[in-house]
This record gives structure tokens, C-alpha cells and sequence, in this order.
């Protein structure tokens, strides 16, 4: 692959063997990427890059671009920042579920309220997958109170997944939203104040 590679300003080799995108951030993060950094950014030819669809990384190739900077940060300042950011991606969470119940208990916006409740739900799964990352780099000894308010999110979930799966398979929205404005969102409310009180 003929590419200029900068790795936060240096320049590395990369394999000529190494075809797209995809391969050149594997070949990094194995081969280069210092021990407690991650990377926050990826440039080509000056734009960041941010993928639409999983592994859209695959498809690009040194045709698609010609300088990549990748850019990292320490992993303890970016789970800090992350944390900090919680709060506001829980609110955004929990909106998306309040307008889904809107929607779902609306007969004629029945259809786009489950597209919202797929949407808020995918967008949990990532926030739920983000924490453990917290966890394990966070500083200042919040760790475990971030493990605890994990367990306990990750707890009172697993309870609902059986209700709100059979409210999808018998198609019954008024339940869905039940669950969701009764159930899903204090949870939501509760995990928003334990992030609130370990960011004190």
C-alpha cells in the first residue's frame, strides 16, 4: 500500500502487502500503537474518518486516499473525558425511548416508533460496551464505583429482556412503551445520577 502513514506526527511503514484501510488500522494497533494510548482519530488526506457501516474501512483502499494520520490520546484522558461525556449520551438515550413510547402509544406512528426504540437500543448496547472500557482505564480510583453502577445496569436489564422481547413477538406497542417509560428509562435516571455522583 503507498501511503503516507503518520502515527501522531510520525511517520511509520506499513507492509506493502496491506490493501485497505481496514488492514492498515489492524497492522497499527498491533505493530505500533504505544501501550496505553488509543486512538481517537483517524485522518485521510486531511478529513476524518468515521465509519457508516461496520467495516466500511474494507472497502477503501490506497485509490480512496493518499496521507492517513492517525491520532491517539493517553487511555486513562480518554476514558476521563468519556465519563465526563456520559450524562449528556444518557439523556440522549433516554429521549429516544420517551419519544419511541410517544410514537408507539400513536397508532399511526406505531412503525416509527419501534424504528426509535431499534435505534435507542443500539445506541444503549454501545454505551453498555463504552463502560467497560471506562472501567478498566478510568483514574482517580473510580473504577469500582463505575463497575458497581455497571453490574447494577447491567442487572436490571437482563430482568427486562424477557418482557420486552414477548411485548415485540405478540406486537403489542401500549406494553412495549410500558416497559420503556416505566422500566428502561428510570433505570436510565438512576445510572444518569451514579455517573453524576462519581463524576461528584
Amino acid at each position: 500500500m503507498e501511503v503516507m502513514v503518520r502515527l501522531d506526527g510520525q511517520l511509520i511503514a506499513i507492509p506493502p502487502e496491506i490493501v485497505n484501510l481496514e488492514g492498515l488500522l489492524e497492522h497499527v494497533f498491533q505493530n505500533s500503537l504505544p501501550n496505553g494510548r488509543e486512538i481517537i482519530e483517524v485522518k485521510l488526506d486531511g478529513n476524518t474518518f468515521s465509519e457508516e457501516f461496520p467495516h466500511e474501512s474494507a472497502l477503501l483502499t490506497s485509490e480512496d486516499f493518499k496521507i492517513v494520520d492517525i491520532i491517539t490520546q493517553d487511555s486513562g484522558d480518554f476514558a476521563e473525558l468519556s465519563l465526563q461525556q456520559f450524562p449528556y449520551f444518557i439523556s440522549i438515550i433516554k429521549k429516544g425511548f420517551r419519544t419511541a413510547c410517544d410514537y408507539l402509544r400513536d397508532g399511526y406512528l406505531e412503525k416509527e416508533g419501534n424504528k426509535l426504540v431499534a435505534n435507542s437500543a443500539e445506541s444503549l448496547g454501545a454505551l453498555i460496551s463504552h463502560f467497560l472500557h471506562l472501567i478498566y482505564n478510568t483514574k482517580n480510583g473510580k473504577s469500582n464505583d463505575l463497575k458497581a453502577a455497571y453490574n447494577s445496569l447491567t442487572g436490571e436489564l437482563a430482568g427486562l429482556m424477557d418482557e420486552i422481547i414477548t411485548a415485540q413477538k405478540e406486537n403489542d406497542p401500549i406494553l412495549l412503551a410500558d416497559l420503556l417509560e416505566f422500566e428502561i428509562i428510570p433505570i436510565l435516571d438512576r445510572l444518569g445520577a451514579r455517573i453524576e455522583k462519581i463524576l461528584g
